[in-house]
């Protein structure tokens, strides 16, 4: 999974993304997370892990290397696939 959009952020934190273009929308989700700090605390803490989880120099690291991996197999194999070295 590639993680990172903001839909699964949205889904990892608990979060409830706003309709397009909608001001009162918007509003109403700002409110409600105004006036439930424990709600916010979660979703403070699951956005975080799920951050950490996905977009950490760790896994951005792997995922890099991951690419080179393919780029080498493709270039020396002819097979972005391929299970060779």
């Amino acid at each position: 999974a590639r993680g990172g959009s903001a839909e699964e952020v949205a889904v990892a934190s608990g979060a409830e993304l706003v309709r397009p273009k909608d001001a009162y929308d918007l509003g109403r989700k700002i409110m409600y997370l105004y006036n439930s700090p424990l709600i916010r605390d979660e979703m403070k803490k699951h956005g975080r892990e799920f951050v950490i989880e996905n977009h950490s120099k760790q896994v951005r690291l792997q995922k890099t290397l991951e690419v080179y991996s393919r780029c080498y197999r493709r270039r020396i194999y002819g097979d972005p696939h391929s299970v060779h070295g």
